[in-house]
């Protein structure tokens, strides 16, 4: 028997949505005024246009990419979901998040940054994990 997973389009668009959403709760009344203290910003103002349009399709890659972690790992469900989502935090968000605390010092950037980051890696691997469903092929033995 054999697995295969296909990409569901509407669960990872769904995914970046969510996450879209919750960027502008967590820097917005959240933690705005801490992200801005943490990133040195003056005064902060409402993003242009052609930022937040470049954010959700980066928001959609990076759910992409969640989804063919899974497809490819032949993983699927809320479980899995989340594993992959705290893999990739873990293994690749943290490592570019750390750097500005690191090196400059920027502790507060980091404590605002990392946990969106965490959230958006586990909110699209739980809703990709839920909606793509495996196709079992049955291979007849020759």
């Amino acid at each position: 028997m054999e697995v295969k997973i296909n990409l569901n389009h509407t669960a990872i668009l769904v995914a970046s949505f969510v996450n879209f959403l919750l960027a502008f709760v967590w820097y917005g009344p959240l933690f705005g005024e801490a992200w801005a203290i943490g990133a040195e910003v003056a005064n902060p103002e409402t993003p242009p246009l052609w930022a937040t349009i470049t954010s959700f399709i980066v928001g959609v890659m990076s759910s992409y990419g969640i989804a063919i972690i899974l497809m490819y790992s032949k993983k699927y469900g809320v479980i899995d979901g989340l594993k992959i989502g705290a893999l990739v935090s873990l293994a690749f968000l943290l490592q570019v998040v750390i750097g500005p605390w690191l090196f400059s010092g920027r502790f507060l950037l980091f404590a605002v940054n990392m946990p969106y980051f965490t959230l958006t890696a586990l909110i699209s691997g739980l809703i990709i994990g839920k909606w793509q469903k495996p196709h079992l092929k049955i291979n007849p033995k020759s």
